[in-house]
């Protein structure tokens, strides 16, 4: 294996994939970054057993070449250490494996560094052959920042430390929930699929942060063991988690007893402001007060800080008042960042029974809260 490419952008694409790379593993292999020449560009894998990330590097990045291949081939370098040597280098990069040992030139400066053969790397599946669904990476990133939040913390029941992807004919389903709260969201999508399954919210977070164009299109494929995330030159391979996803469809209300429409950013500042003094409280409580058919009341407390009350306006109301709950102020924060509308709607059905919050005009978001003991 021989090449010869730009510092910068090769020092950026390794920082993105040894990011997943374990400093010491049961499995060695996974502590080194694969490294692939091939007649059409250079591909980089790192992974931890449950998480790998891909990345191809063309000859040619928007009509300049940045990659010369001088010789095919593959090896496996300490992931880590190569990481940072590459970022401390001045310019373009030549590097080298023979004999089990990686040469690394940049202008005056030579290194070696030991290498190691790929042999014993995790092979990964073939998506190509796979099902798959299809849509734009802005719309499943912002699904994904919609719901990654509501995954349960504990993993006492593991299969709720990951988000739901129920795929059918042409959308996209995500359900997260940790038993107190649920996020769903639904994209339009093209699929020659239909299935579910659960990934890890940590596979999704680093989805979320890949750096790829929001227009461009991503496949989602799986089999009975990954979830593999394939969007232009950069592919993400998830394993999956094991047990069956609660059927959540029959938790989501569609009659209600009272239901009222606010400002989405105005409600989600007051709910901001009133965590501020909510911090005492085990479950950061904040409490709602519809006092008229045109008047909210938010209020939170603390003994040693203070106490906040606001009256904002509803813009409608209908149903039954007056109605007084409390919730977790962190959570209704968290649900309301996930609303990209102008306007929510939310709704109740009685003092212990949750609300749901969701865009005035659509259902595409969907955010269910259990309400607090008072």
């Amino acid at each position: 294996m021989d090449f010869i490419i730009q510092k910068k952008l090769f020092a950026s694409l390794v920082s993105e994939v040894v990011k997943v790379c374990p400093a010491q593993s049961v499995l060695p292999a996974l502590t080194g970054l694969k490294i692939e020449a091939g007649e059409n560009g250079v591909t980089l894998t790192g992974g931890n057993a449950e998480l790998f990330i891909e990345k191809t590097i063309p000859l040619q990045a928007e009509g300049e070449t940045v990659l010369q291949v001088l010789e095919q081939g593959s090896g496996l370098v300490p992931a880590k250490h190569f990481a940072e040597l590459i970022k401390k280098l001045p310019e373009s990069i030549r590097i080298s494996l023979k004999e089990s040992q990686i040469t690394v030139a940049s202008g005056d400066i030579k290194t070696k560094l030991p290498g190691f053969s790929d042999a014993v790397y995790p092979e990964l599946p073939d998506f190509h052959v796979m099902q798959s669904i299809e849509l734009p990476f802005g719309k499943l990133k912002e699904a994904i920042g919609q719901t990654v939040f509501a995954v349960a913390k504990h993993d006492s029941k593991p299969v709720l430390t990951g988000v739901n992807l129920l795929v059918e004919r042409d959308r996209l389903i995500c359900t997260a929930t940790d038993s107190h709260r649920l996020a769903q969201s639904v994209v339009s999508a093209v699929s020659t699929m239909a299935e579910s399954f659960v990934v890890p919210s940590r596979a999704l977070s680093e989805l979320y942060s890949l750096k790829v164009p929001e227009t461009a299109l991503i496949r989602i494929s799986n089999n009975s063991q990954f979830a593999i995330f394939q969007c232009e030159n950069t592919i993400l391979y998830s394993v999956l988690l094991e047990g069956m996803y609660p059927k959540t469809e029959s938790l989501l209300p569609t009659e209600f007893v009272t239901t009222i429409v606010l400002n989405t950013e105005q409600f989600r500042a007051g709910i901001d402001r009133a965590c501020l003094f909510s911090g005492e409280w085990k479950h950061n409580n904040v409490q709602l007060e519809i006092v008229s058919q045109d008047q909210l009341k938010i209020a939170s407390k603390s003994t040693a800080i203070g106490e906040l009350e606001e009256v904002q306006n509803i813009h409608l109301a209908e149903g039954q008042l007056p109605v007084q709950m409390t919730f977790d102020g962190k959570y209704l924060l968290e649900a309301l960042k996930g609303i990209n509308s102008e306007r929510i709607m939310i709704g109740f059905n009685g003092l212990m029974k949750p609300v749901l919050i969701r865009p005035e005009n659509h259902h595409s978001t969907i955010q269910l809260l259990s309400p607090l003991r008072a």
